[in-house]
């Protein structure tokens, strides 16, 4: 399953066939960098090869998502940056998550994890990938390949419990503000709310972990907790499970891999 993880979070959307026996940067250049041509086509297929359009989307890509700040990081105006987003969501490139705190910016999401990863490790370097230099390509993703994959932990999460949950999710996505960032934040048929931690680390989740999902949600009055781990949980953690806590692991994620 860390496998069938890490290769999702950067060939996710693809109809491709993946040599797992081999690791995931040989894959990398053998399946895309090394064919970039195609894929470039693709992606102009989209974006129409438009500056702004690649800006905002790297910007996106290497961000926190927030609607500011990947305009800021983008250096684009709000109301080009606006028009540029009414665009990248109608092309199918980009999905608006509307912050549940009113008074909060909203969220863009790639609608593929392979878009994600084109605009942060590709499209910005793409010069030196073109000549089959891939020395900084490769630097790029060393530096920053842990904190990349967590996103997709997260989203990970959120679509198990959607499609796993006898209590059908009505709507999920997460909740922030300037306080808090909460990876999940669900409401289900029955008017229950879900909050949930996602942890992508192959350490040991400790208590500490849903100390603080209850502080920073105490006013979003929950029904459930969820925490997901990559790795295992400690035994004060697990000895806490009930009807009101689930724990689950990456193992859980067989079924929607």
């Amino acid at each position: 399953m860390n496998v069938a993880l890490e290769f999702f979070t950067y060939f996710g959307g693809l109809d491709i066939q993946i040599d797992t026996s081999k690791d995931l940067y040989s894959n990398i250049v053998k399946l895309i960098l090394d064919d970039y041509h195609k894929w470039h086509q693709e992606i102009i297929d989209i974006t129409l090869g438009d500056s702004v359009y690649h800006s905002i989307l790297t910007g996106v890509a290497l961000g926190d998502g927030r609607i500011s700040s990947s305009l800021k990081r983008a250096k684009v105006s709000s109301e080009t940056g606006k028009n540029a987003l009414d665009y990248l969501e109608h092309s199918g490139i980009i999905e608006i998550e509307k912050n549940p705190d009113k008074d909060g910016v909203d969220k863009i999401h790639f609608s593929k994890p392979f878009y994600r990863f084109w605009f942060a490790f590709v499209s910005p370097i793409y010069q030196g990938i073109i000549e089959m230099d891939y020395e900084e390509f490769s630097d790029r993703l060393q530096s920053r390949e842990a904190e990349f994959s967590d996103y997709i932990f997260t989203q990970l999460s959120q679509s198990f419990l959607q499609e796993t949950l006898e209590d059908k999710i009505t709507d999920i996505g997460g909740y922030w503000n300037n306080s808090v960032d909460i990876d999940i934040y669900a409401k289900t048929a029955s008017g229950k709310t879900i909050v949930g931690a996602c942890k992508n680390s192959l350490n040991k989740i400790k208590k500490s972990v849903l100390s603080k999902l209850k502080e920073d949600t105490k006013e979003l009055s929950p029904d459930y907790y969820v925490v997901f781990a990559r790795g295992a949980y400690s035994k004060e953690l697990k000895s806490l499970k009930s009807d009101e806590l689930k724990l689950f692991t990456l193992k859980s994620f067989k079924t929607i891999l």
